[in-house]
Order: C-alpha cells, then structure tokens, then sequence
C-alpha cells in the first residue's frame, strides 16, 4: 500500500485498519515541512480475497492524506514453519530458493502441493559450502499453498510457501 501524506509534525502515525478493527499497517509519517509538502510511504498490507472495507486511523498527531493506493502483488509469500537441522537455512522469493550448506553435498529438492502429489523435483550437484541459489518454476505452478522439502546426505529441511498472483 502507498499512501501520499504531509504534515510539518514530528509525531505523526498513521494506521489501515480492517472491518474488524485489526491494524493491518502502521507507519510513522515524516516531517515533510508543511500541510501541502506531500511525501510517499508505503508497506505491505495482507488482505483476504474479496470485497473490504478499509479504515484510515490518525494514532498520533495531525496529517493530511492526498491518496493511498493497493497494488495486487505476484509471486510467493513465504512462511518457515519448520527447519529440522542446525547451521542451515532455507528461503524463497520470487521463485528463488536460497539455501546454506554446512559441508560440500549433493542435494535433492520437492515440492508437495497441499493433497501429497509432487508437482517439481530436481537434484543438485555438489556444491561448495555456503549460500547457494536455485530457480523453482512457481510461475508453473496454480495458486495455493506448497510444501518444499529440500535434503542432503545429513541435512532435512522443509518449507511452506504460497504462490499467489
């Protein structure tokens, strides 16, 4: 979310709020010098698919907003909810898993869609210790939830993530 503020306050916060009350964003809001010295902030808001109703709240101090703006974000939204060994690490973004080997190993990866079928598989050649990076095809695969389990001789580490579009 953007929102396009202004204020000449050193104390200004703002928040989005969601039908419920729930605050989906908080941001501090600069001195920008004067009410019509307009400046952008923005932060990333989750929201459920479907109709909203939104609530902009002054916290503290005195603002004025111009605009704000949603953009629908693609890609995948990442959530580690279980690494099983010590020393390594597992991360995606945009299709891009990052991971951290303790030693020099082969490696095989899966990727499990919410009912237990494998929707993409490789194995990766040795590699030397450290952060290595490999491509998952996301952009294959329907939106939705995904395990990604990824191994080597002495390592299991798994990872949910979501591909949205």
């Amino acid at each position: 979310a953007e929102f396009r503020v202004a204020t000449p306050n050193d104390d200004a916060v703002m928040a989005m709020k969601n039908q419920d009350g729930d605050v989906l964003c908080q941001l501090e809001i600069p001195n920008t010098g004067g009410w019509p010295t307009f400046t952008t902030i923005s932060d990333t808001v989750d929201l459920e698919e479907g109709s909203q109703t939104l609530r902009l709240e002054s916290v503290e101090g005195r603002w004025n907003i111009n605009w704000f703006k949603l953009e629908a974000l693609s890609g995948t939204n990442v959530k580690q909810v279980q690494n099983l060994s010590r020393g390594n690490q597992l991360s995606i973004e945009n299709g891009v898993l990052r991971y951290m080997l303790s030693e020099n190993a082969n490696a095989a990866i899966a990727v499990y869609d919410l009912r237990g079928r494998m929707v993409f598989s490789r194995k990766i050649a040795a590699k030397a210790e450290g952060i290595q990076y490999t491509k998952i095809p996301v952009e294959t695969l329907s939106i939705g939830n995904y395990l990604l389990k990824f191994k080597t001789e002495n390592i299991e580490q798994e990872l949910v993530f979501n591909v949205f579009r």
